[in-house]
């Protein structure tokens, strides 16, 4: 076996996780990314949740995200640039944005009766926006601000009644009473409960701290009948909310505490920080707060704590999300033990492959990167050292001028054409014989799209599933769209995949659905799978002596197959992992008689002849495993594999005999 490793791209999955929340039902969590995007994961009736879409925006676009408990839940997200963005998330593109006017917005907190939106901004005001539906379409509107505070806020807060507004700035801590609004344009009448100022405290012998230095309050959560904060200070302070009052504080050390929140019925609260353990806080049965446990699972700082009915989500600077499940026994406590994390991999991988000239194409914020692949010696047994012939090089890189990150691209058989979208356009490049951009903005034909891919056997024929959860087959360079198509129920997509002889096409939708197109035929026709119990995460076509198979896999880790000829199920129905929160991501059809699937630790070999499986576990922090050029000569598979992991990229070339079982020896 060939095997060509190098290590020219890096892939930290969105940077880390600077905000994130969940829906009250715990039936969502959305996670705000360093670089600017949101991820959005549904866990439904499984343990194993299932990343549903990513919502792209810019890298100072995003800070925190706050869900609204309407029905269907709506999500906002703020950031640095001073905007309010309302989310679609079956389109994944934002459906507002309202400018605030007040500088950068460090914090936003959704009421709980759904219908006020508080913003804390950087030039010292709390803004209230209302939310509420005019007609069928949801909307939001200024309501009043706060008075003008001395510094910026950094937090904010609703009581559980919605009756009081608590927000914490640089050096003040404040809570105020707000009057119910019947009308909209009304001027709010606000009341001052209290404003404590506070001051860093020389607890120990600390050099670099002063003592008349004020305190940042960057969390505020509320916990019942308890205001909880913390600050820059190191302290987790619990407050009477009416008239300001100290009645617990916790210290270990002068890390920063930059998130605090509190479970739904107020009895325990959670907080971490630049320490990234998160500590654990329970009210005792004579109204008393105490400090519990603690976890540490992340090895950097931790900036933001989501809390559900179910389980709790933290997440901070190293990109993983770690999730604990309520303790079995209690209905009440949360365990602080035995997490399981949610790295920050994506279904749809940043990176395709030209597989007539061996280059690559790879992705990073509105950057697009093309390598020339290298080379090694071919005829090399299993476990001799590489001898590379000729090393990779890169031969293009250009930043798109978009409105926000790429959210998918792919690059065409021959190099010849790349085309990748944002949220607001589709962008294809020709290539060859000069770089001549074929679809700007205002122009293009099919719309922003988020899945992307070429055909396997020609430069010409572009297939986009767009945001609305259509489909257009387009012809290069004339951009004339030769099928249009429509799915059952529009939906969220999730996965796509072209059948090598670009004649069917496959997608799977949010709901469980999957829908096979014929479009080899003038008219394509559809085909709907019998729905599944789970959602099918990854698709790939297997040419087999029983005629094509479709290869999907679903949340929970099972494997089924699908005979495009005669429309039945195949007897395989197999569940290959049983890991809590390992999914697999990539189906490969090496040969006939071998199957690579990737989940986001292991490599996975299949005979689907045989159901004979290997799991190889030695490649921990695997993302993506795509498939590189897959050609018979002289009754051989020459194939190759592409392994991201999170700082680097392996090449592994593969080049077994059909039926040569060693290959399982070496996963």
């Amino acid at each position: 076996m060939e095997v060509h490793r190098c290590g020219f791209v890096g892939y930290d999955g969105g940077g880390g996780v600077v905000g994130m929340d969940a829906t009250r039902d715990g039936g969502m969590l959305a996670i705000a990314r360093e670089r600017g995007d949101v991820d959005v994961w549904l866990f439904g009736n499984a343990s194993r949740p299932s990343k549903v879409t990513k919502l792209l925006g810019t890298r100072d676009g995003v800070r925190s995200v706050a869900w609204a408990p309407c029905d269907p839940p709506r999500l906002f997200s703020s950031g640095l640039n001073g905007l309010i963005v309302e989310w679609d998330i079956c389109t994944s593109l934002p459906i507002r944005t309202e400018i605030t006017n007040g500088g950068a917005i460090w914090s936003i907190s959704v009421s709980h009766d759904g219908k006020h939106l508080a913003c804390a901004s950087d030039d010292g005001t709390v803004r209230v926006y209302q939310l509420y539906t005019f007609g069928n379409e949801p909307t939001i509107l200024l309501e009043y601000m706060l008075p003008r505070q001395p510094a910026k806020i950094l937090s904010v807060t609703w009581s559980v009644d919605d009756t009081r507004l608590y927000f914490g700035s640089v050096g003040t801590l404040s809570g105020w009473s707000v009057a119910d609004i019947e009308t909209i344009n009304l001027t709010a009448r606000v009341q001052c409960l209290f404003t404590n100022s506070l001051h860093l405290r020389t607890a120990v012998n600390t050099s670099f701290i002063k003592g008349n230095e004020k305190v940042a309050i960057w969390a505020l959560c509320y916990a019942r009948d308890t205001l909880v904060s913390g600050s820059s200070d190191g302290r987790v302070q619990f407050w009477n909310p009416l008239n300001g009052s100290l009645l617990y504080e916790y210290f270990r050390n002068f890390a920063p505490i930059l998130c605090v929140a509190a479970t739904p019925s107020g009895g325990e609260v959670f907080s971490s920080g630049v320490e990234p353990a998160v500590q654990s806080f329970s009210r005792s049965t004579s109204g008393l707060w105490t400090h519990g446990s603690f976890g540490q699972q992340h090895t950097h700082d931790v900036k933001a704590i989501a809390i559900s009915n179910l389980r709790i989500a933290s997440g901070g600077v190293d990109t993983k999300v770690v999730l604990w499940n309520k303790k079995t026994p209690s209905p009440v406590r949360f365990a602080l033990r035995n997490p399981s994390q949610i790295r920050p991999h994506s279904h749809h991988p940043p990176l395709s492959f030209a597989k007539g000239c061996g280059r690559m194409l790879f992705h990073s914020e509105n950057t697009l990167s093309i390598w020339q692949l290298g080379s090694c010696e071919r005829e090399l047994e299993t476990g001799t050292d590489l001898r590379i012939q000729k090393p990779y090089k890169q031969v293009l890189e250009m930043k798109a001028k978009c409105m926000s990150n790429i959210g998918c691209s792919c690059i065409s058989m021959t190099g010849k054409y790349i085309a990748f979208s944002d949220n607001t356009a589709l962008h294809i490049i020709q290539l060859l014989p000069k770089v001549t951009r074929l679809v700007t903005p205002g122009t293009d034909k099919v719309g922003p799209s988020i899945r992307l891919l070429f055909a396997h056997t020609t430069d010409d024929i572009l297939c986009c599933v767009s945001c609305d959860g259509s489909i257009k087959v387009v012809r290069l360079p004339e951009l004339s769209v030769i099928h249009s198509l429509e799915p059952s129920n529009r939906n969220i997509p999730l996965a796509m995949a072209l059948s090598p002889d670009d004649s069917h096409l496959a997608v799977s939708y949010h709901g469980s659905r999957l829908h096979v197109w014929n479009i080899a035929q003038e008219r394509a026709t559809r085909t709907t799978v019998p729905p599944y119990k789970n959602q099918v995460l990854a698709l790939g076509f297997l040419p087999s002596t029983h005629g094509l198979l479709l290869i999907a896999c679903c949340s929970m880790g099972q494997l089924f197959y699908w005979n495009i000829e005669t429309e039945k199920m195949e007897p395989l129905n197999k569940t290959l992992i049983t890991t809590d929160y390992q999914q697999i991501c990539g189906i490969n059809a090496v040969a006939p008689d071998l199957l690579v699937l990737n989940t986001e630790d292991d490599l996975i070999a299949l005979n689907p002849n045989t159901n004979e499986f290997k799991t190889n576990t030695s490649l921990h922090g695997i993302m993506f495993v795509s498939d590189y050029p897959t050609t018979r000569t002289t009754g051989r598979f020459k194939s190759s594999l592409v392994v991201v992991q999170r700082s680097i990229l392996d090449m592994v070339f593969s080049a077994p005999k059909p039926a040569d079982p060693s290959i399982f020896k070496s996963f």
